[in-house]
C-alpha cells in the first residue's frame, strides 16, 4: 500500500482527475468504503482528485428502471442532455452518498423511482433508510413518478414517507413528484436547502410555507382532466428564477435575466435545471422570457380577453415572448395585435391566409414550430423561418399531391415530424438537410424507405405505418441508435450493415404489430439491446432465438403456442414481456438465462408455474396473472424474488418454499381474486422453523379470494412487523356481483386498523 502511496504523490490532482474520469465509478467504488479511508488520507493528492471527480460528475443515480431496459432508454430519451451514471446497488448508492456527505462535497446524487408494485415503495423506503448523513453539503435529488393505471393506490402513503425523510430534510435539494392524484401535504420549512420543485399531476398536493422557502425553481403542471392551480403567485420567494405554472388557458414560464441559459431553443424548464441548479445569491427580478398556452371556447371576445392579458404582462415585467401556444380563435387576434413569439410556436389549427403570414415569415427567429393544420401548405413551405431547428407539421400537408417536402435549405433543422404525405415517389422527392438528428413519418407511402439515404447524424427514425414491406441493408448512418418501424407490412429485416457495408449500431428496434412470421430469419446488429415484436403473428414460427446482446424482449400477443419455441438460455435478457399468448405447460418448459429479472406472462394457459422458473438466481418480478392455474407450488433455489403476482386465476392451493436460513426479498404477494380457502404464511414460504422469513413482506393482498374471517385474524397476527398493506373481502356482498374489499395499514401504535376500502365488481 506505502508502495502505491508513494508513486500517486508524484502525479498532480489534475492528471489522477483525467485518470479517475478514464477508470469510471465501477474502478472507484471500493475506495468509497470506510476501509479503504485510512489509505485515501495517506495519499492527499489522489483524494483531492477524487472528490472533485464526484463532485463535477452531477449525473451519479439509482434508478430503479434499471430492472427494465426498455423503461430506461424511455427515461434517458426524456433527458437527451443527461449522461447518467447508473448505479444498481442501493448498498454501493448508500456508501457513495455518506462518502460525500462525510467529506463534506458539493455533489448532487439522484434516487429516481417508477412506483410500478408496492415493492417499488417498499425498496425506496429501505434506500432511504439506508442513507446516513447529518452534515455535510451533499445534495440529494428525489424524482417519484407513480403508474396512474394501478388499481390500487401507494400514495397515501406519501405523508408518512415525507415524515420519515428527517435525516436527510437538510440533503434535499429537488423532489420531483408525477401522477400522485391523492391528498398530500408538502410543507417546505421541512427541507431548509430545498432548491427545486416539479409538480405534475399532482393536483391535490398543498405547498405549504412557500413564501419562506429558499425554492430557486417551481414547477406546477395539472393533469389533463382537471386543470386548475393551487399556488399562491402572490406568496412566492424572492429566490425564484425559474417559474413554470400551468392553468386551464394559461401557462406562463418565466426566467430571471442572468439565468436565461438557453440561446435557441425554447426548452424553458427542463429536467436538467432540476438537477443541475446552483445556489446563487438572489438578485432582482426580470422576466425576459414568457412562455404562453392559451386556448379559448373559440369566441372572438374571450380571446381578445385572453390576449390583452398578455400585453399587460409582458408590459409590467418588460418581458418578450418566448413561446406561444393556441388555438385558432386566438391566433387571430394575436395577428391584429401585431404579437410575435421569439423561440416557439404552437398552434393546432390556422384558418386565415392573413394570420398564416403574420405569425410566420422566412426572416423570423422562430426555431420551433408545430402546427396540427393549416389553410395554404403551399404557401406554408415557403413561410418557414430559415433558421427553425424543431418542425412538426402534423397533417399540415395532407392531401397535397402537387408540393414536394424539401426539407434541405433548413440548415439548422434537427427535429422534422411529418404525417400524412401524399406525394407520389416521395423516396425519389424529399430532402433532408445533413443535420437532421431525428426523424418521425407516419401515415405515409414509403414502401421502399431502405433505399432512401437518411442523412448522417440520425440518432433517432421512426417508420410507422407506412406500407413497407422489407428493410434490407438500409441506407443508414452507424450513428442511428433507435428505429422504429411500428405498424408496416414487414415479413423480414436486415440490419447487420447498412447500403455502404457499416456496422450498424442500432440499440432499440421496435417491429411492432407487422407481418413477421418469424423470428430466426431476422438479421440483427449485434449492438441490439431492446426489441418490441408486438402483435406480430409468430405462432406457427420454428423457434425464437434472442440474441446474446438483447437484455429486453417484448413479445406479446404474438399467437405464440409452445415454449419451447423461444430460444433465450444463452443471452443476457434482463425482462421478457409473453403475455397475451397461448403458451402452457404441457411437455415444454421456458428456459430462461440466469441473468433474467422481470417475466411477464400475463394471459396465457398456465396450469401451474414452470419449474425452471425457481432455478432463476436473479428473478425479481414474477407475473402470472390471468392464467387458468389450479396450484401455486414452487422451490425456490434463492431468495431473489420481489414481486409475485397470481391474481385473477383459479388457484386453490399454495405451497411455495425458499432456501434454509434466509431473509428472502419478497415485498409483495397478489393474489386477489382465487379459489383459495386457506392460506397461511407458511404456504408461502415464510418458516421460521428453518430460519426461512419474509421479514421484508410489504404488502399481501388476498380480497376476492374465498378464505374466512377466522383465517383473515389468524393471519393478521402472523403477519411480519414489515408487512403494511393487507388486503381481505368481506364476506357480506353488496349487489350480485359487487364486493367490499379492506386494507389493513400496520399502525405501530394501535395494532392494525382499517383505513381504505376498495369496491370491487366480481
Amino acid at each position: 500500500m506505502g508502495g502505491k502511496s508513494s508513486i500517486l504523490e508524484r502525479y498532480p490532482p489534475s492528471i489522477i482527475e483525467l485518470i479517475l474520469s478514464f477508470v469510471g465509478y465501477e474502478g472507484i467504488k471500493h475506495l468509497l468504503r470506510q476501509t479503504h479511508h485510512s489509505f485515501l488520507h495517506q495519499i492527499p493528492n489522489f483524494k483531492y482528485a477524487l472528490n472533485r471527480y464526484l463532485e463535477r460528475h452531477r449525473q451519479f443515480q439509482y434508478n430503479n428502471k434499471t430492472i427494465w431496459p426498455s423503461k430506461l432508454q424511455q427515461y434517458e430519451n426524456e433527458n437527451p442532455n443527461s449522461s447518467f451514471l447508473f448505479i444498481e446497488s442501493m448498498n454501493e448508492f448508500a456508501v457513495l452518498f455518506e462518502y460525500c456527505a462525510c467529506e463534506n462535497l458539493n455533489a448532487i446524487l439522484t434516487i429516481s423511482f417508477e412506483i410500478v408494485y408496492s415493492a417499488d415503495f417498499a425498496n425506496l423506503k429501505t434506500l432511504i433508510g439506508m442513507l446516513e448523513a447529518d452534515s455535510g453539503h451533499a445534495k440529494l435529488n428525489l424524482e417519484l413518478r407513480f403508474n396512474r393505471q394501478l388499481l390500487s393506490s401507494y400514495q397515501y402513503h406519501l405523508n408518512r414517507f415525507f415524515d420519515s425523510l428527517q435525516h436527510v430534510n437538510n440533503h434535499l435539494h429537488s423532489i420531483v413528484l408525477r401522477n400522485c392524484e391523492d391528498m398530500f401535504q408538502l410543507d417546505l420549512n421541512k427541507y431548509p436547502n430545498l432548491c427545486n420543485l416539479w409538480l405534475e399531476n399532482c393536483n391535490n398536493t398543498q405547498i405549504l410555507n412557500l413564501k419562506t422557502s429558499k425554492l430557486m425553481m417551481l414547477v406546477v403542471r395539472p393533469s389533463i382532466e382537471r386543470k386548475y392551480i393551487s399556488v399562491d403567485l402572490s406568496k412566492l420567494p424572492n429566490t425564484i428564477r425559474k417559474l413554470h405554472i400551468e392553468e386551464k388557458r394559461f401557462t406562463c414560464a418565466f426566467r430571471i435575466d442572468r439565468y436565461w441559459r438557453y440561446s435557441r431553443i425554447p426548452q424553458i424548464i427542463t429536467m436538467d435545471d432540476v438537477r443541475d441548479t446552483l445556489t446563487i445569491e438572489p438578485k432582482s427580478y426580470r422576466f425576459v422570457g414568457a412562455k404562453l398556452k392559451c386556448t379559448t371556447s373559440n369566441k372572438k371576445a374571450e380571446a381578445k380577453a385572453l390576449v390583452s392579458s398578455l400585453k399587460e404582462f409582458m408590459s409590467t415585467h418588460n418581458s418578450q415572448l418566448a413561446s406561444l401556444s393556441m388555438d385558432s380563435e386566438v391566433a387571430k387576434v394575436i395577428a391584429q395585435e401585431g404579437i410575435n413569439p421569439d423561440f416557439e410556436l404552437i398552434c393546432s389549427t390556422i384558418k386565415d391566409s392573413i394570420v398564416q403570414r403574420h405569425l410566420l415569415s422566412p426572416n423570423s427567429r422562430l426555431v420551433k414550430l408545430v402546427l396540427e393544420k393549416v389553410l395554404n401548405p403551399t404557401e406554408l413551405m415557403s413561410s418557414i423561418p430559415i433558421g427553425i431547428e424543431h418542425l412538426d407539421l402534423g397533417s399540415s400537408l395532407k392531401g397535397v399531391t402537387d408540393l414536394v417536402p424539401k426539407f434541405d435549405r433548413f440548415e439548422h433543422l434537427r427535429f422534422l415530424t411529418l404525417t400524412h404525405l401524399s406525394v407520389e415517389n416521395i423516396e425519389s422527392q424529399l430532402a433532408l438537410p445533413n443535420s437532421l438528428e431525428i426523424l418521425s413519418i407516419k401515415n405515409t407511402m414509403f414502401s421502399i424507405a431502405s433505399r432512401y439515404r437518411f442523412p448522417p447524424k440520425m440518432v433517432e427514425l421512426r417508420l410507422e405505418e407506412c406500407q413497407i414491406k422489407e428493410f434490407f441493408t438500409p441506407c443508414i448512418s452507424p450513428n442511428l441508435k433507435w428505429l422504429y418501424l411500428g405498424r408496416n407490412m414487414i415479413r423480414n429485416v436486415y440490419l447487420k450493415r447498412n447500403y455502404d457495408n457499416e456496422e450498424l449500431q442500432i440499440e432499440t428496434l421496435d417491429l411492432n404489430n407487422n407481418w413477421l412470421s418469424a423470428l430466426n430469419g431476422l438479421s440483427l446488429p449485434k449492438s441490439l439491446k431492446i426489441l418490441n415484436c408486438d402483435c406480430c403473428p409468430l405462432g406457427s414460427t420454428t423457434y425464437i432465438d434472442i440474441s446474446q446482446s438483447i437484455e429486453d424482449a417484448s413479445l406479446a400477443h404474438c399467437g405464440l403456442t409452445r415454449t419451447t419455441h423461444i430460444i433465450a438460455s444463452d443471452s443476457n435478457l434482463k425482462a421478457i414481456d409473453l403475455s397475451k399468448n397461448h403458451l402452457s405447460n404441457g411437455r415444454d418448459n421456458l428456459f430462461l438465462p440466469t441473468s433474467i429479472r422481470s417475466i411477464k406472462l400475463t394471459m396465457n394457459m398456465f396450469k401451474s408455474i414452470p419449474k425452471t422458473f425457481c432455478r432463476l438466481p436473479n428473478l425479481q418480478i414474477l407475473d402470472m396473472s390471468i392464467n387458468p392455474l389450479k396450484e401455486a407450488r414452487c422451490k425456490f433455489d434463492s431468495s431473489s424474488l420481489e414481486v409475485l403476482c397470481l391474481n385473477n386465476t383459479m388457484i386453490s392451493e399454495m405451497k411455495l418454499s425458499f432456501p434454509k436460513n434466509t431473509t428472502t426479498q419478497l415485498k409483495q404477494i397478489d393474489l386477489h381474486h382465487n379459489l383459495l380457502t386457506k392460506v397461511s404464511l407458511a404456504s408461502l414460504g415464510h418458516n421460521p422453523g428453518q430460519n426461512t422469513r419474509h421479514d421484508n413482506l410489504y404488502e399481501l393482498n388476498l380480497s376476492l379470494s374465498q378464505i374466512s374471517e377466522e383465517n383473515i385474524q389468524d393471519l393478521k397476527r402472523e403477519l411480519p412487523p414489515s408487512v403494511q398493506r393487507f388486503w381481505a373481502t368481506d364476506r357480506v356482498a353488496l349487489g350480485s356481483r359487487i364486493y367490499k374489499s379492506r386494507c389493513y395499514i400496520r399502525n405501530l401504535m394501535r395494532g392494525s386498523e382499517v383505513v381504505e376500502m376498495s369496491i370491487h365488481i366480481g
